[in-house]
């Protein structure tokens, strides 16, 4: 029997693979230690544990802009193929002076903005999709479940959205994914802002989505009090289309 596998990738900040591993096996033990049958069973004999990282991406520029002490406007600028323009090159400049040292900006806001306005977000896309390709080649997409947390949401969506489009192709290979041939196991979104960071596809009608989509079971979870995911939330229907709504 094929093992299932649960891909991961983390949110905004300098986590790496190692830590952002232990963050969710600890959660994932103490949830299970809350219940006789499952207590002290170890969750990675039952699935194996991917973690995903893009932070080594993000963290080259994030080092050169400290190293040279540059502004935040001035290394987007210098990334090719961006897509900044004057009016939010002025904002940034802005929040540079605003912020100063702030640590909380240059590790996490940062990443956001070089996500969302840079090539560096393709860049991180590639990397998701093709550990999920991979895993769906290896195991079936059946044995695949997929978990993001905050910024990794919107990585999540974008990367998937890709995967499964006609003509996707990485590294010369055509490896797209089909919605009714290698449709997941489950997908996880931890703090959903695929939303705020929409990219290329309008995350209503994407094929990330719950009952007609690229997976079996779609979740997502999201504190009342979190900011970020207030923004523009989204709210996938709880029925699928053409049936009634469950009576509460």
């Amino acid at each position: 029997m094929t093992k299932p596998i649960l891909i991961m990738t983390h949110g905004m900040g300098s986590s790496t693979a190692a830590s952002f591993n232990k963050e969710v096996v600890d959660a994932f033990q103490h949830a299970y230690n809350q219940y006789p049958s499952f207590k002290n069973k170890n969750i990675e004999e039952l699935i194996d544990i991917e973690v995903i990282e893009y932070n080594s991406i993000l963290e080259e520029h994030r080092q050169a802009m400290a190293e040279e002490a540059a502004s935040v406007a001035n290394v987007l600028a210098g990334i090719p193929g961006q897509n900044v323009t004057q009016e939010l090159t002025t904002k940034l400049t802005q929040y540079t002076e605003k912020f100063g040292a702030d640590t909380f900006f240059y590790t996490h806001l940062l990443d956001v903005l070089f996500y969302r306005f840079t090539v560096l977000g393709e860049l991180c896309r590639i990397r998701v999709g093709k550990a999920i390709i991979k895993a769906v080649k290896e195991r079936g997409a059946a044995n695949v479940h997929i978990l993001g947390h905050s910024l990794g949401t919107a990585v999540v969506h974008d990367a998937l959205a890709s995967a499964y489009s006609e003509g996707f192709d990485i590294e010369n290979e055509i490896t797209a994914l089909s919605p009714e041939m290698h449709k997941l196991a489950s997908v996880q979104l931890v703090a959903n802002v695929s939303r705020v960071l929409e990219l290329f596809i309008n995350v209503d009608q994407s094929v990330v989505k719950p009952h007609t989509g690229c997976t079996f079971a779609y979740r997502e979870y999201r504190h009342r009090y979190d900011p970020f995911t207030r923004v523009r939330p989204f709210n996938p229907p709880a029925t699928p289309p053409g049936k009634l709504s469950p009576i509460s």
